[in-house]
């Protein structure tokens, strides 16, 4: 695997007033950096760690150095280019209070890069800053509600100056992961006040709360979305008067690596009754009802099972549904009515209208039978509700690879 950053012979000289002599801030330093790994630069105070990170920042100029990113030079980088190497690159202060506005909300501190490098609107930003706080260990309730304010800010949180040292320093992790994918962080002093004791291995007694988090970045695949192909069986049009028979998932990664699956058949609903229309369709499929209606499960038991998988998966789950509007309609009814919570939020990726994006027809005309085969792998539409996920997940991901090029 290529490395996603190269540093090659990088060198920062400061000359003094009046030139009497050259200070060697950083001389001839050199590292590679892939994908997944983490790298620390250990030494004394005033040694270029800072500087160092800086210069990859592009804060400031080096005397002389190659540092290439994803394979591209980044001293060549201009506007477009420019912004979007600043968006793939995140820092972590090494001070929070001095680098937290005391003037600015958490909310709005955590949402400020959001809206300037996305276009997500009020509520998902507020969405979106609620999740990162959860993520880093924050309680969003704890803190004050993140009710958009009617100043056009995201009102309500305390403000991060006023809270303990640690605290802070997880609000700076918030703005580095609210974008949820940046390909590289650098942390000026991470990690502090590391010391040696003799016979221990090295002992941390600096910031408890960032290094944890840092440390399990790369086995949650550097923050990436793993795309859930979903399926549901069902009696009827809408849940609650009606009941979902089964659910089966299949976790994608976007190179269609499978990664886990999940099924469940449920019980039925207390009160709710089968579908007359829905119930005719499933008379002429006996095989695929039998199959449905062995060993169900109770939907309380069932959907506490599928948080937990869904929240054990090393990504950010998004629903992917053929249509999505129907089976994500089930799926979130259920997760909410049962386990009290969805891990997809309201993330719900449509594979009909990622269709007609990318063949340019009208909605109704990007039925399957209308999509290229090349998207398509050798496998059948059984109506089990698992090995429909598969092959829905399988197609889902050639349409991404094909949209990526």
């Amino acid at each position: 695997m290529a490395p996603l950053l190269r540093v090659s012979d990088l060198q920062t000289h400061y000359t003094s007033f009046g030139g009497a002599r050259v200070v060697k801030a950083v001389d001839g330093i050199s590292f590679t950096l892939r994908e997944g790994e983490t790298i620390g630069l250990v030494g004394e105070s005033g040694c270029g760690k800072t500087t160092t990170s800086k210069l990859i920042l592009l804060q400031e100029t080096p005397s002389a150095r190659t540092i290439c990113f994803d394979g591209e030079d980044i001293s060549t980088l201009r506007d477009d280019e420019l912004m979007r190497y600043r968006r793939e690159v995140q820092v972590v202060f090494q001070n929070p209070h001095s680098s937290l506005s005391p003037r600015m909300r958490a909310g709005d501190i955590i949402a400020e890069p959001l809206e300037i490098h996305t276009k997500l609107s009020r509520q998902e930003l507020a969405e979106r800053v609620a999740e990162v706080l959860e993520l880093v260990g924050l309680e969003p309730g704890a803190v004050g509600a993140l009710a958009a304010g009617g100043d056009g800010r995201l009102g309500g949180l305390a403000r991060l100056r006023r809270q303990q040292a640690g605290e802070s320093r997880r609000g700076t992790l918030c703005r580095v992961v609210a974008r949820r994918r940046p390909a590289q962080t650098a942390a000026s002093a991470a990690v502090q006040g590391l010391e040696h004791s003799p016979g221990q291995a090295w002992a941390y007694r600096g910031d408890a709360l960032a290094a944890p988090f840092l440390d399990r970045q790369p086995d949650d695949a550097s923050m990436s979305e793993i795309y859930v192909s979903t399926d549901v069986e069902v009696d009827g049009p809408i849940p609650g008067p009606h009941s979902m028979l089964s659910v089966g998932s299949a976790a994608y990664l976007a190179d269609r690596t499978l990664v886990s699956t999940f099924a469940a058949n449920l019980q039925t609903l207390p009160g709710a009754s089968g579908h007359p229309e829905t119930m005719a369709w499933w008379a002429r499929h006996p095989a695929a009802w039998q199959a449905c209606r062995r060993d169900p499960r109770e939907p309380a038991e069932a959907m506490a099972d599928y948080v937990r998988w869904l929240e054990g998966l090393p990504g950010i789950p998004v629903f992917v549904g053929y249509p999505a509007a129907f089976d994500f309609m089930f799926v979130y009814w259920y997760l909410m009515r049962f386990a009290g919570r969805s891990p997809f939020s309201f993330s719900a990726l449509d594979i009909k209208t990622m269709a007609m994006v990318m063949l340019r027809k009208d909605y109704r005309d990007c039925t399957k039978n209308n999509m290229p085969k090349r998207w398509f792998e050798a496998q059948p539409h059984t109506h089990l509700a698992l090995e429909d996920a598969i092959e829905q997940g399988a197609l889902f991901c050639n349409m991404l690879a094909e949209a990526r090029r």
